[in-house]
C-alpha cells in the first residue's frame, strides 16, 4: 500500500471517528442549542463535506474551498432565531435556506456575484453535504419549501452507514485532489 493510500485510510477513519464522538457528545451532554451546539455540529458539518470531496474526482482549489466554506457558513441562517426572530424559519424546523430551494438560490447568487462556476458548484456541493447531515440531526430540514415547510427526517444510522461508505469508497478509488497542484488542473 503506497503512502498517499495509507494517508486516505487514515483520513476517512480520522474522519468517521471525529463525526462520532462529536454526535456521542451532543447525546451525552445535550447542548442547548446556539454556541454550545454549534461547537460539536460545525465540526461534524466540515467532516461530512470532506468525506463528500474525497469521492469527487474535481480538483480545483476554488470548488473545493468554495465547498468547505458553503459546508459550515450555511448554519449564520440560524442567527436570527437566536435573536429572537423567527422571519427565517416560521413554520419549519430549519431556516428556509436550508432547503433545496435554498441551495439553488445561494448557488445562483454565488454564481451571479463571482461568475466563477467552480464556486457556484462548490456552494452547492457543500450545502448539500450541509443537509445531507441536518436531514439526521435534529428535527430533519424541510427541504421542499416553500412548496411544504413539513420536514423530511432520516434514522442517524442511515446517515453514518453513508458515512461510512462514502469513506469506504474514498479509500478504495481515490479522487486525486490530494495532489491538487494548481486551479487550471481540472475544468468544471
Amino acid at each position: 500500500m503506497d503512502l498517499d493510500a495509507r494517508v486516505r485510510r487514515a483520513l476517512t477513519i480520522a474522519l468517521l471517528a471525529l463525526i462520532g464522538c462529536l454526535d456521542a457528545a451532543t447525546a451525552l451532554i445535550a447542548p442547548p442549542v446556539g454556541a454550545e451546539l454549534a461547537l460539536l455540529d460545525e465540526p461534524a458539518h466540515l467532516a461530512t463535506a470532506v468525506l463528500v470531496l474525497l469521492n469527487l474526482r474535481i480538483r480545483e482549489r476554488t470548488f473545493l474551498l468554495s465547498a468547505l466554506v458553503a459546508s459550515v457558513v450555511i448554519d449564520l441562517d440560524h442567527l436570527p432565531r437566536q435573536l429572537g426572530s423567527d422571519f427565517l424559519t416560521h413554520g419549519t424546523t430549519r431556516p428556509y435556506t436550508h432547503s433545496l430551494a435554498g441551495v439553488a438560490g445561494l448557488s445562483a447568487l454565488a454564481l451571479l456575484v463571482t461568475r466563477r462556476r467552480a464556486i457556484a458548484i462548490g456552494v452547492a456541493t457543500g450545502l448539500l453535504a450541509h443537509l445531507a447531515r441536518d436531514v439526521a440531526t435534529g428535527g430533519g430540514v424541510a427541504l421542499l419549501w416553500p412548496l411544504t415547510g413539513r420536514p423530511v427526517q432520516i434514522p442517524r444510522a442511515v446517515y453514518f452507514a453513508t458515512l461510512v461508505a462514502l469513506a469506504t469508497r474514498a479509500v478504495a478509488r481515490p479522487s486525486g485532489w490530494t495532489n491538487v497542484r494548481s486551479p487550471r488542473t481540472a475544468q468544471l
